[in-house]
């Protein structure tokens, strides 16, 4: 955590998403909602793999979307609203982590 400039690790989760088929309306969502610090979000993406991560302006416009790449890792604000796109083409597979 320090090499991030953390103190601590809140939650550390590793996600294996499926190949979807059919419709999937994606759910923006914030990680923790509730926690009582400010907290920053990271997600690292463990393979090659379609299926971006999209963040969200305040006003519920795309900020920005993030493409699935292996090695990447992306920080952002722990309040900013984003999903996960399910992946088409091949297994999605992500470390999601919380720090302050």
């Amino acid at each position: 955590p320090e090499k991030l400039g953390a103190k601590q690790i809140h939650n550390m989760i590793c996600q294996l998403q499926l190949v979807t088929v059919g419709e999937h309306k994606p759910i923006k969502h914030v990680d923790h909602p509730n926690y009582p610090t400010p907290y920053k979000s990271i997600v690292y993406y463990i393979n090659d793999s379609d299926g971006p991560t999209v963040l969200y302006n305040p006003d519920g416009s795309e900020m920005v979307r993030c493409e699935h790449e292996r090695g990447k890792l992306i920080m952002f604000d722990g309040s900013i609203q984003h999903h996960a796109s399910r992946p088409t083409k091949d297994i999605r597979c992500v470390m999601n982590f919380c720090i302050d």
